[in-house]
């Protein structure tokens, strides 16, 4: 059974790099573990333990962001919201290609914790990483560049935050252009049970969200037999074969719009199979393509949802076992445990594994190079795990059982690999940036590495 989880850590707001580089060297001093503390984005256990330091770099002082337009780099300090960094660049006229829905993260934490947004080409955010500014496991202050430093920011671009504390990231950007953003409904048996349907929509578009809410093809006899039902359970007449998905697609303009930026015009989507439907459509900048509405609460963040990462294969039947699982398992739990939550959500996006991210959950890719990512609510999380899947790092929940074997097993040279450069590098000797959770992933690699020899 999933449980409140909570801890008691000493709050650390520093708003100097001088004060992060003191904090580092008390946690030394004390035998404390030093966590960075995200901005709710992560809803796995991967804060300060009881007793240990949380690190909040909200008031962190300095230049937020840069601009290097000759060579398309720009930079965040540690204490800025992704959707600031992201406003920044779109007044400069570039943009990161594709980040997460989640405007009140931070690049850092959004990198950290190998998150990604809709366009199909690219993996996650994290593999734009160009540079980073850090504080180590001694108190140093450290910078690693792509140019010089390749085999660091291979593993630093998914670092979990233990690293170091990354107080400013540098990433690559690109033009900030105009695409078409065209969103349409569909019947789920129509789309996701149709490969052919699904690999066109993945294959011929830049960015591609597939949204998922459960019941909102309901008849008015079952909304009435679920509303009358003392756990809001569905009656058996219901599958979620027939609720509509919602189709977002974005693409590269060429320039021969004839609508204005933000004028939604109609529309007809035709797919593979040549069923057409009703769309609507607009122009927008790639930026404007990122951010879209998400659920937070002010003080708790809930943790609802569970996140997963599957293969795809070039016939796109991987990902038609992962959906099938997907509904069958959906369908299975509304109708034994209820319709409790005001909404049940599922989200479905493929991207494209990178092969110099060391720690990237896109690493489950085969030959094809493809993933597909996809959500559901956490009462269903246990049903989802399979062989060819591994959750989101963001996503991570302990309550299931074997998931940290599972895990260990999914990555297992690739966490050697980390753990040998983090080592190689002294970026935390004495690992006073992990927590429980990391102990219990890495133990076997911390022990098989052996104490590390500074390069300083």
């Amino acid at each position: 059974m999933a449980e409140r989880q909570s801890a008691d850590v000493f709050w650390a707001k520093p708003k100097t790099v001088e004060q992060i580089i003191k904090l580092v060297k008390v946690a030394n001093e004390f035998g404390l573990n030093i966590r960075p503390v995200g901005h709710k984005h992560s809803w796995s256990p991967l804060y300060a333990d009881n007793g240990d330091i949380g690190l909040d770099l909200t008031l962190l002082v300095g230049s937020r962001f840069t601009l290097d337009k000759e060579r398309m780099l720009a930079s965040s300090l540690g204490s800025a919201l992704l959707s600031e960094f992201i406003n920044f660049t779109r007044e400069n006229g570039v943009t990161i290609p594709s980040a997460p829905s989640v405007p009140d993260a931070t690049l850092q934490g959004v990198i950290g914790t190998a998150a990604q947004g809709g366009f199909i080409k690219d993996g996650p955010t994290a593999i734009y990483v160009n540079a980073i500014d850090l504080v180590d496991g001694q108190g140093n202050v450290r910078h690693f560049n792509e140019d010089d430093d390749k085999d660091v920011i291979a593993a630093c671009k998914v670092h979990l935050g233990m690293s170091g504390i990354i107080y400013n990231t540098t990433v690559k950007v690109v033009p900030d252009t105009t695409f078409k953003f065209t969103k349409f409904n569909v019947r789920v048996q129509d789309l996701m049970f149709n490969p052919e349907n699904i690999k066109d929509l993945v294959m011929n578009n830049d960015g591609l969200y597939l949204l998922y809410n459960a019941f909102n093809g309901a008849t008015d006899e079952e909304v009435n037999a679920r509303d009358g039902d003392e756990l809001h359970r569905p009656p058996d007449s219901w599958t979620p074969l027939n609720d509509l998905l919602q189709v977002w697609i974005y693409n590269q303009e060429n320039g021969t719009t004839i609508h204005d930026i933000g004028e939604e015009f109609p529309e007809t989507w035709t797919l593979n199979d040549n069923t057409e439907y009703e769309a609507t459509s607009d122009y927008r900048t790639l930026s404007e393509t990122i951010f879209f509405p998400a659920a937070f609460l002010d003080s708790v963040h809930l943790r609802r949802n569970t996140g997963w990462i599957g293969t795809e294969s070039e016939d796109f039947s991987d990902s038609q076992r992962t959906i099938k699982n997907f509904f069958q398992v959906i369908e299975e739990s509304l109708k034994k445990y209820g319709m409790t939550y005001e909404s049940y959500y599922g989200l479905f996006k493929w991207i494209t594994h990178q092969d110099d991210c060391v720690l990237c959950h896109t690493k489950v890719a085969g030959s094809f190079k493809t993933v597909i990512d996809y959500e559901w609510v956490l009462s269903t999380a246990t049903g989802l795990l399979s062989d060819n899947a591994v959750p989101q790092w963001a996503k991570i929940y302990d309550s299931i059982p074997g998931i940290y074997n599972h895990i260990r097993n999914v990555y297992g040279s690739s966490f050697r690999e980390f753990i040998t450069i983090r080592n190689k590098k002294s970026l935390d000797p004495s690992n006073i940036f992990m927590n429980s959770m990391l102990k219990t992933l890495f133990q076997d690699f911390l022990e098989e590495e052996g104490a590390a020899k500074s390069e300083l």
